[in-house]
């Protein structure tokens, strides 16, 4: 539905610009009519002004007649000026005659002659009409793009409107330039260029109150747009009447007085515009009206002083009409300007620009007038002084002229618009604390604090945008509308607008409402935070500079590159806070799980230990009860005892156990020569007496084997260790294997037997705690076997060989600190490596 009433209005829009274009039918019809009249007539030679008292001849270009430059007709063919400007309303039946006589006053002298006219050619025409040509097409080509592109609240087509008369009124002055002299032809360019006046000013005065449009003063008045039309001529014919009445002098009298409303609307409108600049509260329209203010001094200066007034008091102007019409495209050009870029944002620079060229270009100019007549009166020559020098000139200028306008620029901006020195440091040293900070509250503290000091600035905010909530810093109640998921301003800023300003009125009343609050709370401007392209993660909020300018479009680049960062670094900080959160969830969960299983292995101990004391316990109380009982014989009593002390041994040996797993000590790493090791300690265990005869030990040890940097006491108990086990295993006659070999960057030591091997479902809990398949075992040996080799980062797996027995494999790395990498190949590889033991 809403589709369909747009679709009608754009209709609507474009068959009105297809009517409003004919409005150039009138300024083309006036041209085309008053150049055929100069090739159909002739031209006398002379350019002509309209003054109260007769035609000014202001230039001569061609010496056919007996004129001057500042003679003044007064008549032609015997009919006076006065009734020569009312020709078609005095007589309107009169056939046309070309200029017979004319009369031209010179001081107090009355000359009349017959004027000789001669034909216009092309070159000539062009020669006098160009700057009107080229004045005309400018002015509707000015109007045809803001008809077409400005936005469509903007009064462009009142715009086309006042330039279509504006073109108009150029176009009638054109027998003025040929010194055409047939009164019809003069009277016809007299009412013209009245009515067109009047109708071009009357329309810049209703564009003028329209402009900008947060200060229409024609909203809701239609009275003040009838007042603004009327004003002209009733300014002009009031004064008229009142001097000449209805008498042959009206017309004349009409010529001094048509133009006295024009300084009225010329004023009017400047002042207009210099008090919206005071109460208007968009930036960008404060912008629109500084351009458009210093338009009008470069536009209306000239024709004002030394064109309009002159003209009023002296009934002569003191420049040409083609001066005053070369500086009135300046002020169009500039609305046009301001129509189309809404957002203008570069006045000041462009108008501090503006004057440092201004008063360089003024200050060389004197500078070389100064030095040029000075040197010619010390020296002589004055040909090789008015070239030579000027040369050396020119090229100091070339040398001093980019210096000197960029030094005055700048002492400009400090004394008017007192701009911040310097964008590019504060981007990169910003950029740097951003990038630097990763902890959350000193990210917003870096932003709610400093960012307002950097940037000079009054305050500045953050609201970021989550999926449940929204979060503001520093918290206030004035911006709750920001928070909620319905707010215009996120609406806007996730349709892709990249700026808004709390200051600029909107027809959006939601909206409006929004950035009321939000300039209520103090903040200027928003600037969207995107994570990605189009994703909107947080808003910006500034308030006003600390100098009271406005913020220039360098201005919002800079800001939108710092938004750019500020958002990466609040991606970057919130990921490290979760990551943060994250590690101390997983510490507390960790805490948790060792806790359970020291817990559960505390459980699993503590019923091992009643297990494995419950026994012996048992035997010391009854050989103790035995011997309390009676006296008993000495054979029969070191029985006892001899009892006794085999289960306190017994026990002693199940708590070493227990407290060597408990008390695990680093080991001491040195060098140890494997090869004279390995076999001493083989010979040892042949010896001792817990070894079986019945079991043959076979040690196949490298002859030459690298330094080995280890603990030997904590080796030889895992070698130990593993040996008491393969015994255990065989249970009576067999063969056990000891051998070590260099691989790579390893030893390794494998101790293999020819026993029933170990049972499948025993494979993962070989190296558990308390895990044992001996009726008296603890269940302790491998688990400290394999913390030591753990802690000389090495690797031991536990599997069946090929043949039969059980083989355990011992990789240890040759230098102390070097991890080995895992055997992927092997699925009995310890995986316990990373576990704390």
């Amino acid at each position: 539905m809403r589709a369909g009433v747009t679709a009608r209005r754009r209709g609507a829009c474009a068959g009105l610009r297809k009517y409003l274009l004919l409005l150039a039918i009138i300024p083309l019809f006036f041209t085309f009519f008053f150049s055929w009249s100069a090739f159909h007539y002739g031209t006398p030679g002379f350019r002509v002004d309209k003054t109260q008292h007769g035609l000014h001849v202001s230039t001569v270009f061609q010496q056919n007649n007996p004129i001057r430059t500042g003679d003044l007709i007064i008549a032609v063919n015997n009919e006076p000026y006065r009734e020569i400007l009312g020709h078609l309303a005095l007589h309107p039946d009169s056939p046309e005659q070309a200029p017979a006589s004319i009369t031209v006053k010179r001081n107090n002298q009355t000359i009349t002659f017959a004027p000789r006219l001669f034909t216009v050619s092309w070159p000539l025409y062009f020669s006098i009409v160009w700057p009107h040509l080229l004045l005309i097409a400018l002015f509707l080509l000015l109007g045809i793009p803001a008809l077409y592109r400005a936005p469509a609240k903007e009064p462009a087509v009142l715009f086309w409107f006042l330039l279509c008369w504006f073109a108009t009124t150029f176009a009638t002055t054109l027998p003025s330039h040929f010194g055409l002299l047939q009164p019809k032809i003069i009277s016809l360019s007299f009412f013209a260029i009245t009515i067109s006046n009047w109708l071009a000013f009357a329309a810049f005065a209703h564009f003028t109150c329209r402009f900008p449009l947060e200060r229409d003063l024609c909203a809701g008045r239609p009275l003040l747009v009838i007042f603004l039309y009327a004003m002209p001529p009733l300014l002009a014919l009031v004064p008229t009447l009142y001097f000449a009445g209805t008498s042959s002098a009206f017309f004349s009298n009409l010529q001094r007085f048509r133009n006295l409303a024009l300084p009225i609307i010329i004023l009017g409108s400047f002042g207009k515009h210099f008090i919206d600049l005071r109460h208007l509260r968009s930036p960008f329209a404060k912008n629109q009206v500084k351009l458009t203010l210093a338009a009008y001094w470069l536009t209306f200066a000239p024709y004002f002083f030394f064109y309009l007034l002159p003209n009023l008091l002296y009934d002569r102007p003191l420049i040409s009409f083609r001066i005053v019409l070369l500086s009135a495209t300046i002020l169009p050009a500039a609305y046009l300007v301001a129509l189309l870029r809404y957002r203008l944002l570069g006045v000041d620079r462009l108008i501090s620009r503006i004057l440092a060229y201004f008063i360089t270009i003024s200050l060389l100019t004197l500078c070389y007038g100064f030095l040029l007549a000075l040197i010619k009166q010390w020296f002589f020559g004055r040909q090789t002084i008015s070239q030579g020098f000027f040369l050396l000139f020119l090229l100091a200028v070339a040398l001093t002229l980019n210096p000197l306008v960029n030094r005055l620029q700048r002492l400009i901006d400090h004394a008017f618009f007192r701009y911040r020195a310097n964008d590019n440091i504060l981007l990169y040293t910003f950029s740097q604390k951003l990038a630097a900070t990763l902890q959350f509250d000193d990210l917003i503290s870096l932003i709610i604090d400093e960012l307002p000091q950097q940037l000079q600035v009054t305050k500045s905010g953050l609201v970021l945008l989550e999926d449940h909530h929204h979060r503001l810093y520093p918290a206030t109640n004035t911006l709750d509308a920001l928070l909620q998921p319905e707010s215009e301003i996120i609406r806007l800023f996730n349709q892709g607008l990249q700026v808004i300003f709390s200051r600029e009125e909107q027809s959006n009343e939601p909206l409006d409402a929004e950035l009321r609050s939000m300039h209520q709370a103090g903040f200027d401007l928003a600037l969207p935070l995107r994570g990605k392209a189009t994703t909107l993660s947080g808003i910006l909020l500034l308030g006003p500079r600390k100098d009271g300018g406005l913020f220039r479009e360098d201005d919002i680049r800079l800001l939108a590159t710092l938004a750019n960062q500020i958002t990466i670094a609040l991606k970057n900080s919130l990921h490290y806070t979760s990551m943060i959160e994250s590690k101390q969830q997983l510490e507390i969960l960790f805490s948790k799980v060792v806790q359970t299983e020291k817990m559960a292995a505390l459980g699993e101990m503590s019923a091992t230990l009643a297990h494995e004391i419950k026994n012996p316990l048992g035997i010391i109380r009854s050989s103790a009860q035995y011997l309390a009982e009676a006296k008993r014989s000495d054979e029969i009593t070191q029985e006892m005892l001899a009892y006794i002390i085999d289960e306190v041994d017994d026990l002693n040996v199940i708590l070493s156990n227990i407290l060597g797993l408990a008390k695990f000590k680093d080991p001491l790493c040195k060098p140890i020569e494997l090869h004279k090791e390995l076999p001493l300690l083989c010979d040892q265990w042949r010896h001792s007496d817990d070894h079986n005869r019945d079991i043959h030990l076979h040690c196949r040890v490298e002859d030459y084997l690298p330094i080995f940097y280890g603990d030997l006491q904590q080796l030889r108990q895992v070698l130990l260790n593993l040996l008491r086990n393969s015994e255990d295993a065989l249970a009576g006659p067999g063969n056990i294997f000891l051998e070590v070999r260099k691989e790579g960057e390893f030893v390794l030591i494998k101790v293999a037997d020819d026993g029933p091997g170990i049972a499948e479902e025993h494979m993962d809990e070989l190296f558990g705690k308390f895990f044992t398949t001996r009726e008296d075992g603890l269940g302790l040996g491998l688990t400290v076997c394999r913390q030591i080799i753990h802690a000389h980062h090495g690797s031991i797996t536990m599997d069946n060989g090929k043949e039969g027995g059980a083989e355990v494999h011992i990789r240890l790395p040759l230098q102390p600190g070097t991890i080995p990498q895992p055997d992927i190949n092997n699925k009995k590889y310890d995986e316990c490596a990373n576990t704390d033991t």
